[in-house]
């Protein structure tokens, strides 16, 4: 009996071994390769950016991926989305506002005229600003530091409402009341980043970068604790600690025993690119795949020493153009497309039609003969391409020895014959 059951149990388990899907292909390769992996990804899924398409655009834009017909196709769509809203995008959440600014302002584009409407006045209106916590100052005060905008004052008041929102103990949470969580203190910390020369803010961000490696996982990873790790909350953390000048992938308080925040990212992205939310998620989620896209983008840009991932990102200035590039090649009989784009934006160039030339033809004469017509080859030296013309009929039979050929032939023969 004992043998049956186990011979039944040995069966019940591989029918569920094979039954269980296979977990998913993991691109988990150097953070560079990752980031080419999912940028391409982006470009192969997200090919008509429209407002909502932020931070796929952003993570291209700074990440280096130059292609001005796409960044000028989005801003035409946000463009128009803006004129249907007007100046506040949302009378809710003023987040809204502020990603489009940073994805405009990483396109090079001003947020102050978007189809006559500057998208960063309305956050003179604290209230509206703050209905969402503290993360509506901090996207706040990364969009006008993006682009130089707002007052002095404006942005001593977001600081301010900050420094004083922080959990007890450090770091933040959507109230201050609430315990931290590493969402809303990686999102007060990227604001942070560009005031550490304040006292009051370097202390708070010395609390809130103690509070991240203490709720970090013992993979490297983050997550609420109630969910779990997840893709999110890693990129948010790798993005502040990029822009604070910390190593998220060497500094000593965030490698734990089973890794860093870097390799527990790269353990979420999938075969196509494309991030799943948690590791050996079977499909790309498309929060987790923008959030970990601009983290492999800021991760990046920190390891070449240049600015952070929101740092330096528009500025007013004379469109300086570079050499003629080839963007539709020209062909012999259809017309190619070259441009002139500015070293010192994404959007602006010039273009200019190129002319197509025409074919370089070398001719052969191919003449008739009893089993086919002659013709005239014409191959283009350039292309390849070939034609035939000038066509004509093949010998016919009767015109090799006609009737008088053979009265000609009888009396030479015959004249001879009589000699």
């Amino acid at each position: 009996m004992r043998k049956h059951v186990k011979r039944y149990f040995s069966i019940l388990l591989a029918a569920l071994l094979f039954a269980a899907p296979l977990a998913p292909p993991i691109f988990a390769q150097s953070p560079a390769e990752a980031k080419s992996a999912v940028l391409g990804y982006i470009a192969r899924t997200v090919k008509s950016p429209a407002f909502g398409d932020e931070w796929f655009v952003l993570a291209q834009a700074r990440g280096g991926v130059t292609n001005a017909p796409y960044y000028n196709d989005y801003y035409t769509r946000a463009e128009s989305y803006v004129k249907g809203r007007g100046a506040v995008l949302s009378a809710t959440r003023s987040t809204e506002n502020a990603r489009l600014i940073l994805a405009l302002s990483a396109i090079g584009k001003s947020a102050a005229h978007v189809g006559g409407y500057d998208l960063t006045a309305p956050f003179s209106d604290m209230e509206w600003v703050t209905a969402q916590g503290v993360n509506g100052p901090a996207n706040a005060l990364l969009a006008l530091d993006s682009g130089g905008y707002g007052s002095a004052e404006l942005r001593e008041e977001l600081l301010g409402y900050i420094l004083d929102n922080e959990s007890e103990g450090g770091g933040w949470a959507a109230a201050a009341q609430f315990s931290a969580s590493e969402d809303y203190t990686a999102m007060a910390l990227q604001a942070l980043a560009a005031y550490r020369e304040d006292t009051r803010a370097a202390a708070a961000v010395d609390r809130g970068v103690a509070l991240l490696s203490a709720l970090q996982n013992a993979n490297g990873s983050f997550g609420f604790e109630a969910e779990g790790a997840n893709t999110e909350s890693t990129a948010q953390v790798i993005i502040a600690l990029t822009a604070l000048d910390i190593d998220p992938a060497a500094d000593p308080r965030f490698v734990k025993a089973g890794g860093n925040p870097v390799s527990a990212l790269l353990a979420c992205q999938l075969a196509d690119g494309g991030f799943g939310h948690r590791p050996g998620d079977a499909r790309a989620d498309g929060m987790a795949t923008e959030q970990a896209a601009r983290a492999l983008v800021a991760y990046d840009r920190f390891a070449r020493g240049e600015a952070s991932l929101y740092e330096n990102m528009y500025e007013p200035h004379a469109h300086s153009y570079g050499e003629w590039l080839t963007r539709t090649a020209v062909t012999c009989t259809a017309p190619g497309v070259e441009y002139r784009a500015c070293g010192q934006c994404l959007t602006a160039e010039l273009t200019q039609t190129v002319t197509p030339p025409g074919h370089d033809e070398i001719s052969e004469i191919t003449p008739p003969t009893k089993r086919a017509g002659g013709y005239t080859t014409h191959t283009c030296s350039r292309c390849g391409n070939v034609r035939t013309d000038s066509h004509t009929e093949k010998i016919k039979r009767s015109e090799g020895f006609t009737f008088w050929d053979w009265i000609k032939f009888i009396v030479f023969f015959g004249w001879i014959w009589m000699e």
